[in-house]
């Protein structure tokens, strides 16, 4: 696979082509997104069998955290990173909306610029979800680095990153 290839293409006559990563991992990147409310909800049963599921599959998990609300005073896990050795496969998962703090950010509409919240691209993003990702950047970065560390110097030049989330958790994953 090439780097930074799209998980989803319009190809010849304008048809919808599906990146064999996505075809291959769809079902396990959406059970991973239903994790990451799982585990943000603290629902400990559902948690654990997933993550049994996936622990059989191969994958390790570890959660990150952040802060959110709209002064972001209240502790949050925002997702988690999961390596598989066998697929030579990363995940950065991204709850969505689940609690009341988490709408404080999705209502803290006003598009700023970007580098005026300390993000290293161009234009205007929503605030309140730069800001939220801008809180658990760092964490999830340790969070990955702990994966990308551990590799071979071969594993490392061809590990996979995907990075998803739903809802609230897709615009963290596109920041």
């Amino acid at each position: 696979y090439k780097r930074n290839q799209p998980l989803v293409s319009t190809g010849v006559d304008n048809h919808l082509e599906v990146n064999p990563l996505l075809q291959k991992s769809l079902d396990a990147l959406l059970e991973m997104n239903d994790l990451s409310y799982a585990i943000v909800k603290e629902h400990d049963k559902k948690s654990a069998a997933y993550i049994q599921k996936f622990r059989d599959e191969g994958w390790e998990i570890k959660t990150f955290s952040g802060k959110n609300g709209i002064k972001l005073s209240h502790d949050d896990t925002p997702g988690f990173v999961a390596y598989n050795a066998k697929l030579n496969m990363i995940t950065i998962v991204y709850h969505g909306s689940s609690n009341s703090e988490d709408w404080e950010n999705n209502l803290d509409a006003k598009k700023t610029l970007a580098k005026d919240l300390g993000l290293m691209m161009p234009g205007r993003v929503h605030r309140g979800i730069a800001l939220k990702y801008q809180s658990s950047r760092e964490n999830m970065e340790n969070t990955l680095d702990f994966f990308i560390n551990s590799l071979s110097p071969e594993k490392k030049s061809d590990v996979k990153i995907v990075v998803t989330g739903h809802s609230q958790g897709g615009s963290l994953a596109s920041l």
